[in-house]
């Protein structure tokens, strides 16, 4: 992460009055994708460590060749499904007071583990007991 980082510095250092143009749009292009691919990995993280059943495991690729508006639309929808998601954990831990007692994440390692019958892999396993 840190060399992606170092990268970008290079990168809108380099950008300068003497490239061409069509060089210096794409540099820019490359540093709007570069910054919503950070914002949509925050997003994720965040899901995740909100304990949101979908993202307990996620894998997220979007091409290059794709325009930075990709990446941005992807990155508002998952900070609007988190601020969805919280509402949601608010409102039944209001109902269901014993939820209480458990973050999300271990409820969703919970659920995984009765979903699979406690048939998960051993390393799955592991991961669903260090949760819990």
């Amino acid at each position: 992460k840190d060399e992606l980082l170092d990268f970008q510095s290079v990168v809108v250092l380099g950008k300068s009055t003497t490239r061409s143009g069509e060089a210096v749009s794409r540099i820019e292009e490359w540093n709007q994708q570069f910054a919503w691919a950070q914002r949509l990995h925050v997003a994720l993280d965040n899901l995740n460590q909100a304990g949101h059943f979908f993202y307990g495991s996620f894998r997220v690729a979007v091409p290059l060749s794709e325009p930075y508006t990709v990446l941005h639309d992807m990155a508002i929808e998952r900070e609007i499904e988190l601020s969805r998601w919280e509402t949601v954990c608010l409102q039944a831990r209001h109902r269901h007071r014993y939820l209480n007692y458990y973050s999300m994440r271990q409820l969703r390692a919970l659920v995984t583990l009765l979903e699979t019958g406690g048939q998960t892999m051993l390393s799955e396993s592991d991961s669903v007991a260090s949760e819990l």
